[in-house]
């Protein structure tokens, strides 16, 4: 699991072996992604402000 999920899931409340609802926060991870780069109107981040990396852009 990534270090982005494990953190979602304990700002959530959930327990990190708690993979019932991996797929909708995967989503939302993605989503908000995508709206950081829309709105710098940019393809990447720089590295110093992409503090994760790839691990928003999770497939299952």
């Amino acid at each position: 699991m990534s270090e982005l999920m494990d953190l979602m899931k304990r700002l959530l409340g959930m327990e990190p072996t708690d993979i019932s609802k991996d797929d909708i926060l995967i989503h939302y991870l993605n989503k908000a992604r995508s709206n950081i780069l829309g709105y710098c109107n940019v393809a990447t981040l720089p590295v110093e402000y992409d503090r994760y990396g790839r691990l928003c852009r999770i497939s299952l």
